[in-house]
């Protein structure tokens, strides 16, 4: 079974036909200029406050650490491009051999995640470094479980009087609407230049329920499959003709 890059109209035609909504994109390019063969996963860098503050959850929903948002959703984009970009291979950066490549990497994701930009020189010297084509760059904007702000209100009136009539709210009960957020922007950076070849970012927020299932890994799932629906290195198959 053949495999073929699809251009990225190819993609947007695709996406409207499945009704689903694409990525934000910044910045991309065309496939036929250029295609990565392979490139690493750098692990993702966290804005500050990315993690929401923690506060009491209903019984069920466990709150999240950084280091387990940056595991998380490093291990989500690997998979994700195993999935999607089938002719490229991926793989996740977890150590630095030499700290000089690590104090790099640090620079680098750091520049990202405070302005989406990056200097060509340091990112041209990192892809030499790590000796890929390609590495991909992440930014964690917003990650884990939080209370809706109106019900943390509700929540603290236990004993609230409506006219005659006292309510009692049950804090561990539906009445606390929670919210699962995986907030993340990636850019792919080819090593030879250090030019940024494709950068988006995917914004997911859904709230848990009783009638659906909606966990913290099914967000993030929804949020780089809405990524890799903008990859402009799809592999997809090609057109059969109905007989």
């Amino acid at each position: 079974m053949r495999h073929v890059i699809a251009p990225l109209a190819v993609c947007a035609l695709v996406l409207a036909g499945c009704g689903m909504a694409g990525p934000e994109i910044r910045t991309t390019c065309d496939p036929a200029e250029w295609c990565p063969v392979r490139l690493m996963v750098l692990a993702p860098c966290a804005a500050a406050g990315a993690i929401p503050p923690g506060t009491t959850f209903p019984e069920g929903v466990t709150p999240v650490t950084l280091p387990e948002a940056i595991a998380a959703t490093g291990s989500a984009l690997v998979e994700g491009l195993r999935l999607t970009a089938t002719a490229v291979e991926s793989s996740l950066l977890v150590a630095f051999s030499r700290t000089e490549t690590a104090a790099l990497a640090e620079a680098v994701n750091r520049q990202y995640l405070d302005t989406r930009t990056l200097d060509p020189a340091s990112a041209r010297a990192l892809g030499e470094a790590l000796g890929v084509e390609a590495y991909l760059v992440t930014a964690i904007l917003r990650y884990g479980p939080e209370v809706d702000a109106d019900a943390q209100q509700v929540s603290k009136g236990v004993g609230t009087s409506v006219k005659t009539t006292d309510v009692g709210i049950n804090v561990a009960g539906t009445y606390i609407m929670v919210y699962y957020n995986a907030h993340v922007r990636t850019a792919l950076v080819r090593s030879a230049d250090g030019a940024v070849m494709w950068d988006a970012a995917s914004r997911q927020r859904e709230r848990r329920g009783a009638l659906r299932t909606v966990t913290q890994a099914s967000v993030l799932k929804a949020a780089v499959d809405t990524l890799m629906a903008g990859f402009p290195w799809r592999a997809v198959e090609p057109d059969h003709p109905d007989h």
